[in-house]
């Protein structure tokens, strides 16, 4: 008998095979990002207020994982400027002395100011008819603040200005250099959060009816008052 000829791959099976080896892989999990984005959400909304010690043993044993990725995570936290390590003590979230708060909310109303102004000219329609969304957001969080929760609030009123501005340098200003000044934008607003809390409606309200000097105004004031409750009198 005849031996049957070997049979052949496919050219399909040989094209579908070539396909997958040329794909790219996928990302692998990073403990280490996943942690400092935990960390940073906690640092912000003021679980780990200015001062505080952020333990690398205590986080081993809260999220079950090695030395490694906990080191990891705080060290992009101390790149990213808002814990600072020390011999001796460890982490600790950034503590800034009252001049350097008072630097950093100039950054951040000249920032901030220019951003409400921008949103009352260029928000589409889309942002527009989102306000009534985070207004209705911004009371439930204040009311909680009001309360006492440390969940506290998200930056959803700001992402929400930063949105309408249409500005993408906005937002990597916004995220690289302005995270630490949260820290304590969030701290004033958990001291006094009633007092500020029209003012913020009023940013909403100048937005969508697009006048931007009014916009502008309320966002100066807003920063003002934060810093005010903070217990710092600033020239601002």
């Amino acid at each position: 008998m005849k031996k049957s000829p070997p049979k052949r791959k496919s050219s399909d099976g040989y094209r579908a095979q070539s396909l997958i080896s040329s794909e790219p892989r996928q990302p692998t999990f990073s403990r280490s990002s996943w942690l400092a984005k935990i960390l940073r959400d906690r640092i912000v909304k003021g679980i780990y207020r200015p001062g505080d010690r952020v333990r690398e043993n205590e986080l081993q044993q809260e999220f079950q994982l090695s030395n490694g990725p906990v080191r990891e995570a705080i060290q992009k936290l101390v790149g990213e400027g808002i814990l600072e390590r020390s011999p001796w003590r460890g982490a600790r979230v950034v503590e800034l002395s009252k001049d350097e708060i008072v630097e950093l909310f100039e950054l951040r109303l000249a920032l901030l100011e220019y951003a409400a102004e921008q949103a009352a000219k260029r928000a589409s329609a889309e942002i527009i008819k989102d306000a009534d969304r985070v207004r209705h957001n911004l009371r439930d969080a204040l009311k909680k603040v009001k309360s006492g929760d440390l969940a506290l609030m998200s930056a959803e009123l700001i992402e929400w200005i930063l949105r309408g501005a249409n500005n993408k340098r906005l937002f990597q200003v916004w995220d690289n250099m302005l995270l630490i000044s949260r820290v304590y934008a969030y701290e004033s607003m958990r001291r006094t959060a009633a007092r500020t809390e029209p003012i913020q409606y009023r940013i909403i309200d100048a937005i969508v009816a697009r006048n931007a000097a009014a916009a502008r105004q309320a966002m100066r004031e807003l920063t003002i008052e934060t810093v005010r409750d903070l217990n710092i009198e600033a020239d601002l």
